[in-house]
């Protein structure tokens, strides 16, 4: 009988970039497509990648790591490490919507970056979980759509007009995020978040590295990766704006 193709096992690393999950690859891989750019320190990069609109699955957990480029925040799902700068909107509205979720059922990540009527743009993950309606999106646990909730960071109106307060308040929102996402029970972990350089980065640090291939198995378990790509818009975030989609208002 004809023999089995092998199929590595072990889980892949995502990051988002122009809202779309993307996933490092080598040159020549099927459906993948080429990027390039600047890095924060000039130098030129190219990366090879596939993309993704959506990912579904279970956290089983989160770590909070330094980076090369800073703070990182990585979920842990069954399939697949999302790895997601603190100091980002993705991080921000993410960790927010995250607090409304039930954390024994598996999430749909979808991550958006887009411009509305007035030239401003508007970033996030939207998440919901089954059945995976607009009715079941999950909403922010820290503002009830007039007012912060929960402890969550208030900006001084005095100074909300400055450009460079914007970067304080920000960390000050990240920090407590984090404080809160350490507090928080998952399901028991199918495997460790294991100590791999995610990447060179880019000029948002939106890179993403490859999982290491296990070692090949006489009967090894094939898993499965959501088929669904789709080229990443081409505009860059512009992460001095002050986003819509988090709780409070500029």
């Amino acid at each position: 009988m004809p023999g089995e193709k092998w199929v590595p096992s072990g889980q892949i690393y995502l990051r988002i970039v122009d809202g779309n999950f993307v996933q490092k690859v080598e040159e020549g891989t099927k459906d993948s497509r080429c990027r390039s750019g600047k890095l924060k320190d000039g130098t030129l990069f190219e990366v090879h990648e596939l993309v993704y609109k959506n990912w579904t699955g279970l956290i089983h957990g989160i770590t909070i790591e330094d980076g090369k480029y800073g703070e990182e925040c990585k979920l842990e799902l069954e399939d697949a490490i999302i790895t997601l700068p603190t100091s980002g909107r993705y991080f921000s509205d993410l960790a927010c919507r995250l607090f409304s979720a039930n954390l024994e059922e598996p999430i749909k990540f979808h991550p958006y970056n887009m411009e509305d009527d007035a030239g401003k743009v508007n970033s996030g993950v939207s998440m919901s979980q089954a059945p995976y309606k607009e009715a079941n999106k999950l909403k922010s646990f820290f503002y009830d759509g007039e007012k912060n909730l929960h402890g969550f960071p208030e900006p001084d109106k005095k100074r909300m007009d400055k450009k460079a307060y914007w970067q304080v308040f920000f960390a000050e929102v990240a920090m407590f995020l984090v404080e809160r996402l350490e507090k928080l029970k998952f399901p028991e972990r199918v495997k460790a978040v294991e100590d791999v350089d995610t990447g060179e980065g880019d000029p948002d640090d939106e890179e993403v590295e490859r999982a290491p291939a296990p070692k090949a198995k006489a009967k090894p378990k094939t898993k499965k990766v959501m088929k669904t790509k789709e080229e990443a818009e081409e505009e860059l975030d512009d992460d001095d704006d002050v986003p819509k989609d988090l709780p409070w208002e500029k």
